[in-house]
């Protein structure tokens, strides 16, 4: 996992958190555990790239869409405080995504 951290961290700023992103949520779908992302996302750095990294989390967590019982308590107790409205974010808990979210146009509408 360092090794691929490093190689997003090569990329341009603007799109290292779709990189970030790309890394977690297939770290979580190889063993179908939300919770195996959090060591991805506790050493990511840069905070746009942090909380994209903890809105896949959240998107991770809410596949299928029937688990939002799930989605929502992953998000409360596993993510760290400034993370968790990123993952709910992502797992469309109906919580807006934070300022440091990096967003494509688009997302935000």
């Amino acid at each position: 996992m360092p090794r691929a951290l490093a190689l997003c961290y090569l990329g341009e700023e603007a799109y290292q958190p779709w990189c970030v992103l790309g890394l977690v949520r297939n770290r979580v779908n190889v063993t179908a555990r939300a919770t195996d992302g959090l060591p991805v996302c506790a050493v990511v750095t840069g905070e746009g790239n942090r909380q994209k990294c903890y809105e896949a989390l959240g998107l991770e967590t809410a596949i299928p869409p029937a688990r939002a019982a799930v989605a929502r308590r992953f998000c409360q107790t596993a993510c760290p405080p400034m993370s968790r409205p990123a993952a709910a974010s992502g797992a469309r808990l109906g919580t807006p995504p934070p300022p440091s979210l990096p967003l494509r146009r688009g997302d935000d509408a």
